[in-house]
């Protein structure tokens, strides 16, 4: 299914357009300052490097109520190579953030 997806132009043009964009992400994020006790899970890749594992840890940082997750036996799209631990995650920020 992905390779079909890949070899399509709009494929290319969408991920042109995130590129565009992330600066400006980047810059918004950078200027939110921190999230109070907001629930944050950061999913890290289990085949991070360590300044990425770096990064991550900052982002996570930027709650109290902030943590990382290394997901083991994933790369990039942990949504695809680990699916379980994306489902975890987004019900236990959604535990938290009923509580």
């Amino acid at each position: 299914m992905l390779r079909a997806i890949w070899v399509q132009p709009r494929f290319f043009e969408a991920l042109a357009s995130e590129m565009e964009c992330l600066p400006e992400s980047a810059a918004q994020v950078a200027a939110s300052g921190d999230y109070g006790d907001t629930s944050l899970l950061v999913l890290s890749a289990g085949n991070s490097t360590t300044a990425q594992m770096m990064e991550q840890e900052a982002v996570a940082r930027l709650s109290l109520n902030g943590k990382i997750i290394v997901v083991p036996n994933s790369g990039h799209w942990i949504q695809r190579d680990q699916p379980q631990f994306v489902i975890d995650a987004i019900r236990e920020v959604l535990q938290s953030a009923r509580r």
